[in-house]
């Protein structure tokens, strides 16, 4: 990762590391920073928010042996559907049974309902197959539930993006489904001009087919370079008679000085210091919802390297207020945070 650089406001960015784009990290870092100007009062209890497969490798015993437990009946009992234990080759259960987020018991159905009592819930998997949950080895689940919380514009066959005609109208449909008000920011994020039909980046002229009414900015899939529509521009007053900032570059249509909508690189400083930051609230609640995505992949565990003092601290709270669905590994950049927190 390259050395990170300051500009006017104070905000850290990380120069030209594609892996964490600045205009997202600011977001939420800053929204972290006023968690701590704030003080907030960690009074909310912390609940357990292990899923019910999280620790199968480690606390299945194979056949119909019990697990030791702290007493009690079962909250929930699994079965109608392969389990997979782990724990040698070809293993299955027939039945697992879980409280207060462990595994207490897993083997037959019969000695498995052993553990049922009068609250215990029963689920019925319906063929499906019940298994450990994955480990993330190397994310940025910060960042990227950010990108979770924009247009999809990633390329087929990853999204739906096959051409800027496709483009226009994933935006559309965001405008629609998101009730964006005119004058509020659209984000999208993923296109890739090497990945459509007309091998180009979308252009303000294409953008403005979406709407004049709306700032519209797009993130490329490097985090290398942005775009965006005439209303985007005028809002980060960037014209003809603007200079090409050091370390990026303003894209021009051909035989002008007149800009084509596409900032490259450290010129991209240019729009995020006027995209509106997320409240804490807000930026918490973004974070649970990319999280949910995880979660329904079956990731039990992830990581969010290169996590600043804001970051850390949004994720801190999020646990004290038992908002975490998965179990998130933070790993501080050195030149983020101070060394005790280090």
């Amino acid at each position: 990762m390259s050395d990170n650089k300051k500009h006017d406001h104070g905000h850290v960015h990380s120069a030209g590391c594609g892996c964490k784009p600045s205009l997202f990290e600011d977001m939420f870092e800053n929204a972290g920073l006023e968690l701590s100007r704030r003080e907030f009062v960690k009074q909310a209890a912390v609940t357990g928010g292990l899923l019910a497969a999280g620790g199968l490798t480690t606390a299945v015993m194979a056949g119909d042996k019990m697990m030791a437990s702290s007493g009690g009946d079962a909250d929930t009992i699994f079965h109608g559907g392969p389990i997979l234990t782990m724990v040698r080759d070809s293993d299955r259960a027939e039945a697992l049974a879980v409280k207060d987020g462990m595994i207490v018991a897993a083997g037959s159905l019969s000695s498995v309902l052993a553990t049922k009592g009068a609250n215990t819930k029963i689920v019925d998997l319906g063929g499906k197959c019940l298994m450990p949950g994955f480990i993330d080895p190397h994310s940025h689940i910060v960042m990227q539930s950010a990108k979770f919380s924009t247009a999809n514009l990633d390329p087929k066959p990853i999204g739906e993006a096959g051409s800027i005609a496709d483009i226009q109208r994933i935006l559309r449909e965001w405008i629609e489904k998101k009730k964006i008000a005119p004058g509020k920011w659209v984000i999208g994020w993923g296109y890739d001009d090497t990945g459509i039909e007309e091998q180009r980046h979308p252009t303000k002229e294409d953008l403005d087919k979406v709407s004049t009414e709306h700032p519209i900015l797009l993130m490329h899939i490097s985090s290398h370079l942005m775009t965006g529509n005439s209303k985007m521009l005028e809002e980060i007053g960037v014209n003809a008679d603007t200079k090409d900032p050091d370390g990026g570059k303003i894209q021009r249509k051909p035989g002008s000085n007149e800009p084509n909508g596409v900032l490259e690189e450290l010129a991209m400083l240019l729009a995020v210091q006027k995209v509106p930051p997320p409240t804490p609230e807000k930026a918490m609640a973004m974070l649970e919802e990319g999280m949910q995505f995880y979660a329904q992949a079956g990731i039990t565990t992830a990581q969010d390297c290169a996590s600043g003092k804001g970051t850390i601290k949004l994720l801190e709270v999020m646990e004290q207020q038992g908002k975490l669905p998965i179990d998130i590994i933070t790993w501080p950049i050195y030149k983020g945070v101070d060394d005790a927190q280090f």
